[in-house]
């Protein structure tokens, strides 16, 4: 698997890292301001980048790019899978209460075999995180990873933004399929406190 950042600068891309001329990728995950994705032009800017992958939006409470934090920009990870293969499929929801159908919903729409992980991208403003993804384990087949996360809107709590593709919107949860033996999936986790300052009683 190969992975390239970009970062939006004044209407055009920069890449973190130097691109190679075999850099195909079939999968970019968009992130950026709410604002940002309510705005026509943000799909045809996303599109000159790589027209051919799947991309997939969310709106955010700051988006990183590299060691960086940014407000009310975009930010695209571009992702080459070199022997598995990726699925893209969206739900629609307008109601809390219907979170843990929509993630059945969801899962029932990939094929289960050869299914080794999910990322799912979705609506923070109307979903219920837990019961989506209490809806997903009841559907997926034993030992699919599940991972990903909620849209944000910076402080404001208003609405999120998520799309596939050309349709961006309000209540969508979008869900990303990986295929294949070869593709290994891990997940990690780290916390606690880091000390400054000098030491108090």
């Amino acid at each position: 698997m190969k992975v390239q950042q970009y970062a939006e600068k004044e209407g055009a891309w920069k890449s973190l890292s130097p691109v190679t001329s075999d850099f195909n990728p079939q999968l970019v995950l968009v992130f950026g301001g709410r604002f940002r994705f309510e705005d026509p032009d943000t799909t045809a800017l996303v599109k000159k980048l790589f027209p051919q992958a799947t991309t997939v939006f969310c709106s955010t409470s700051g988006e990183i790019a590299g060691l960086e934090v940014f407000d009310d920009t975009l930010v695209a990870t571009a992702i080459q899978l070199e022997k598995s293969t990726l699925k893209a499929h969206k739900v629609g929801i307008e109601l809390a209460a219907d979170s843990m159908q929509a993630g059945i919903e969801l899962a029932n729409k990939f094929d289960a075999e050869d299914l080794k992980g999910m990322i799912v991208i979705s609506d923070g403003a109307v979903v219920n995180g837990d019961d989506l993804v209490a809806g997903l384990e009841k559907t997926l087949p034993k030992g699919c990873t599940i991972s990903g996360g909620l849209a944000g809107d910076g402080a404001r709590f208003e609405k999120t933004i998520t799309g596939l593709n050309d349709d961006i919107g309000e209540g969508q949860v979008i869900g990303l399929g990986f295929y294949g033996d070869a593709i290994k999936i891990g997940v990690g986790s780290g916390g606690g406190w880091t000390p400054f300052g000098p030491h108090r009683k």
